[in-house]
């Protein structure tokens, strides 16, 4: 049975140069499309021959749609801010993630697409609200602009969506690691301490260090997410993550003893816009695809640091 076209937008980044990657171990035709040319093609080269590469930026909403053909399952992985960017320009969450977002799916509707799934945050939208891990159903609490850019980007997918009768998900992804992930400025705690080792650098824990996150590698994410177009989706929204959660000091900890590094980090207060603790309840998706994470985080985290675990 041929399996529907995948358009994947955010190729040349993190998540979506794997789940390309597992797109095409799993059989579906694909559209790699990204912003960057050559980080396009540098992490998936090798697969030339069997991906139809379309270098765009997001915000050419109308260059983007053009692309797109009728039944193509369109996978949207797109976000220009992270927490601490956004709180220092917070108009721009408006102008370069939640309008042209609104846009592209609008016109992608228009165009009759088979499916369109997003890629949400899976800590940020869901702010303090306690110890216990956070459900699908809580009420959204969001403390930056980012979150609320995340959160406001879900409801207009899901306005266009149902008025156009087209199928949707969101995923709200806790933090994903692995392999060629690169540093970006206030996201990415594991490359951050990686490069801090590297250069010998003593790194910086907010909150004193403990701050709970929920880490999953990323080869668990992308598996899930193609996983998900195996069958009907009984909810619109699942979290993705380990369920477990590390404290940012445990997971310093971590690298430091496998590494060898003999630093000694830098204790500072939290952040405003920090939620504290992070653990997704990952049941709903667990139970619906009889799916769980596969990878150890700390044995992954060691072997990230370099030294098999």
């Amino acid at each position: 049975m041929k399996k529907n076209r995948c358009v994947v937008l955010g190729s040349s980044g993190f998540i979506g140069g794997y789940l390309v990657r597992e797109l095409i171990k799993n059989d579906f035709p694909v559209v790699a499309v990204g912003r960057n040319a050559e980080r396009l093609k540098k992490g998936l080269s090798h697969l030339e021959n069997k991906v139809e590469f379309r270098v765009c930026d997001f915000l050419d909403t109308k260059k983007n749609v053009y692309y797109l053909k009728k039944n193509d399952i369109v996978f949207d992985l797109i976000t220009s801010s992270v927490p601490a960017t956004s709180v220092k320009e917070p108009i721009k969450e408006i102008t370069n993630n939640i309008a042209p977002h609104a846009d592209f799916f609008m016109q992608a509707c228009e165009k009759q697409v088979g499916r369109v799934i997003f890629t949400s945050s899976g800590g940020s939208i869901y702010g303090d609200l306690g110890t216990r891990p956070f459900l699908e159903t809580d009420l959204p609490n969001p403390q930056s602009p980012h979150a609320i850019g995340k959160l406001a980007t879900e409801y207009f997918l899901k306005y266009f969506c149902k008025s156009s009768q087209i199928p949707h998900t969101i995923f709200r992804i806790s933090n994903p690691f692995g392999e060629g992930q690169q540093k970006i400025d206030g996201f990415g705690v594991i490359p951050t301490f990686l490069e801090k080792v590297k250069k010998n650098s003593p790194p910086i824990l907010f909150n004193k260090g403990n701050l709970l996150r929920d880490f999953i590698h990323i080869q668990d994410v992308v598996e899930a997410m193609v996983l998900s177009l195996t069958k009907h989706n009984n909810y619109s929204i699942y979290n993705i993550g380990s369920g477990q959660g590390l404290t940012i000091k445990e997971v310093w900890d971590i690298i430091k003893e496998t590494s060898g590094s003999d630093l000694s980090p830098i204790f500072t207060e939290g952040r405003p816009f920090d939620v504290k603790e992070i653990v997704l309840d990952i049941s709903r998706f667990s139970e619906e695809f009889s799916w769980r994470p596969r990878f150890d985080i700390k044995k992954s985290l060691k072997k990230l640091a370099g030294f098999p675990s």
